[in-house]
């Protein structure tokens, strides 16, 4: 999805990622399994693997750009939880039927964010 990108790049197309699924597939499944999570203990094993994992992707494009002169000495463990978390949130937000959060709405709120992260005005 991103490997090769210049930092900056990545993190933006990270954000348009987000939206690309125009009926949010891959996020009811998703959104599903963290909820199902909560009852199903080898559910949640596999779930928490992967949030780890999504969050190391999130990490490591932050430090990508923190290496490339982008990022201004941020915590980037906290700042790839946030970022994970205001996905998930608007994903969530987005999937709600008549929902005011579009996907532009969404790829505009998490590029902001992702600009206030690096430590650089939106």
């Amino acid at each position: 999805m991103v490997a090769g990108l210049p930092g900056l790049e990545a993190l933006d197309r990270l954000a348009d990622w987000m939206v690309e699924d125009g009926d949010m597939r891959h996020w009811r499944l998703w959104l599903n399994a963290q909820d199902e999570a909560h009852r199903d203990d080898l559910l949640a094993e596999v779930m928490n693997a992967a949030m780890a994992d999504w969050h190391q992707v999130i990490a490591d494009l932050l430090v990508r750009a923190g290496k490339e002169g982008l990022a201004q000495g941020r915590e980037t463990e906290a700042a790839a939880w946030r970022l994970a978390a205001l996905m998930d949130g608007l994903a969530g937000a987005m999937l709600v039927r008549k929902s005011r959060v579009t996907p532009a709405m969404a790829r505009d709120l998490m590029k902001t964010q992702l600009l206030l992260e690096l430590g650089r005005k939106a």
